[in-house]
C-alpha cells in the first residue's frame, strides 16, 4: 500500500490520509522516508497506542482502512491490504 500511495496518491486528491501505527516513532519516520510518503499530498504517518486504536476505531487486524465522510461518519471499511484504486472508488 505504501508503494501504491507513493505512485498513485494523486488518485486520492482532496482526501486526507492518515496512516496510524503502534510502531515506535523512529520506525515510522524511517518508513515514511523509505517510501517517500512526505511527497504524497494530504498524507500523514502517525503513532497511535494499540489500546487507543482498538477502543477508538475497533482495529482488530492490520492493515485496516477506514474511510470517513466529512461529517465524521464512517463511510466504508476495508480489512486487510487494499488497492489504492479500491479506496479511491469510495471517496
Amino acid at each position: 500500500e505504501a508503494r501504491e500511495l507513493r505512485t498513485q496518491g494523486a488518485s486520492l486528491s482532496g482526501a486526507r490520509v492518515v496512516m496510524l501505527s503502534a510502531a515506535p516513532v523512529p520506525a515510522l519516520k524511517t518508513f515514511a522516508q523509505t517510501y517517500q510518503l512526505s511527497n504524497v499530498p494530504g498524507l500523514r504517518v502517525a503513532h497511535i497506542d494499540r489500546q487507543v486504536a482498538r477502543e477508538t476505531f475497533g482495529f482488530s487486524s492490520v492493515p485496516d482502512v477506514l474511510i470517513y465522510h466529512a461529517d465524521g461518519t464512517l463511510s466504508h471499511r476495508f480489512k486487510g491490504e487494499t488497492s489504492i484504486a479500491a479506496i479511491a472508488r469510495h471517496l
